[in-house]
């Protein structure tokens, strides 16, 4: 991420201020400060605008508003089920249809626990894989093969019982546009467990839209006990060219 901050710096050098690439610290940075005073679980969201230093392009630019929805202080599946509902709904208050986006959920729990099997356990190769593996589209594919095969990691992972389950979950409640992908991973390290991505199904902006997943561990760096997790962050700019593709209004039903 670190490539991609905005970063004022001081004549000698050293950084004095860094723009906010993402909620996601902030908010558990809050919640380590005022974890005894918080009831839990707690939902919380936030509307923030985010800077990241990057080539400017359809679905990207380097200031934009993202919304992040938390679920803090739930272990079992229904939270995942909860924040990928929520997600769900949103895309829907929009006017898309389920033909209009997939829900793709991947596991960093499968993607480790594969990599365990083959004996890799350097946790920085895991953490190369996992780049390389949300790289997919985003480079040369041949290349990106290449690059996990040199790691011993061209994978095959098999869905787990707990996506299994949140799926079955998610399909009693109306959410049936899901589907598993062992290649969605997410980029950020801080992942745990469940991740997904919201994709336009649509043959002219076949992308990701959004996403998220749990982080059960993310307090610790701030020196609190950790708190299970799970969220997304929903950028305005590709939702903006999702209902600009699906002309859409550009504002909620």
């Amino acid at each position: 991420m670190e490539k991609l901050m905005y970063l004022l710096r001081h004549k000698e050098g050293d950084i004095e201020v860094a723009l906010r690439p993402e909620m996601t610290p902030s908010l558990a940075r809050m919640v380590a400060a005022r974890r005894k005073s918080l009831k839990f679980p707690l939902r919380w969201f936030t509307i923030a605008n985010c800077f990241r230093y990057e080539r400017p392009q359809r679905g990207r630019k380097r200031e934009h508003w993202q919304l992040n929805c938390d679920v803090m202080g739930i272990a079992g599946i229904e939270a995942e089920v909860e924040i990928i509902s929520l997600a769900h709904a949103i895309m829907k208050k929009f006017g898309a249809i389920d033909e209009d986006f997939v829900i793709k959920i991947g596991s960093r729990n499968a993607l480790t626990n594969e990599l365990v099997k083959r004996k890799i356990t350097k946790l920085e190769t895991h953490r190369e894989v996992a780049r390389l593996l949300d790289k997919k589209g985003k480079m040369p594919e041949g290349e990106r093969i290449e690059a996990l095969e040199k790691l011993g990691a061209n994978l095959t992972i098999s869905e787990s019982d707990d996506i299994r389950e949140i799926r079955k979950v998610l399909a009693g409640k109306g959410v049936s546009n899901v589907i598993f992908d062992p290649e969605v991973v997410r980029g950020f390290d801080y992942y745990t467990g469940m991740v997904f991505e919201v994709f336009d199904t649509h043959a002219e902006n076949r992308r990701s839209l959004f996403g998220g997943g749990r982080y059960d561990n993310l307090l610790e760096i701030f020196g609190a006990e950790p708190v299970p997790t799970v969220g997304f962050g929903m950028g305005d700019v590709t939702i903006r060219d999702f209902l600009e593709t699906h002309k859409l209004p550009l504002k909620p039903l």
